[in-house]
């Protein structure tokens, strides 16, 4: 789990960085397909927050950082900005990073 710097408070994974989401992240794997300019895409949650989650895609990301898209997962509609995205060079799925827009509320 993310620790406190403790000289400037600062969440710090030591793995990826300082963390971006000021909330509790909870951990929660939900299947659900992710449909994408007109293509569909196996996927799961990883983590979600208030302000956003973290998604497993199954094959390469199709949508660039940036790009905005709409997610229906378990009933749960919601407007998210993709904010990072991962492709591993040697597995078939990438990992991306939603900024949640508008909606979402249900899942937590």
């Amino acid at each position: 789990m993310f620790k406190p710097c403790p000289y400037c408070g600062i969440l710090f994974s030591g793995r990826h960085g300082s963390e971006k989401r000021r909330e509790i992240r909870i951990r929660n794997e939900i299947p659900f397909v992710f449909s994408y300019n007109g293509r569909l895409f196996e996927a799961s949650t990883i983590n979600i927050s208030q302000s956003g989650l973290s998604i497993k895609i199954f094959g390469r990301s199709p949508c660039p950082v940036g790009d905005i898209a709409d997610l229906n997962v378990n009933g749960s509609m919601m407007r998210v900005q993709v904010t990072w995205m991962s492709n591993g060079p040697e597995t078939f799925a990438a990992v991306v990073g939603l900024k949640i827009l508008d909606g979402g509320m249900n899942l937590i």
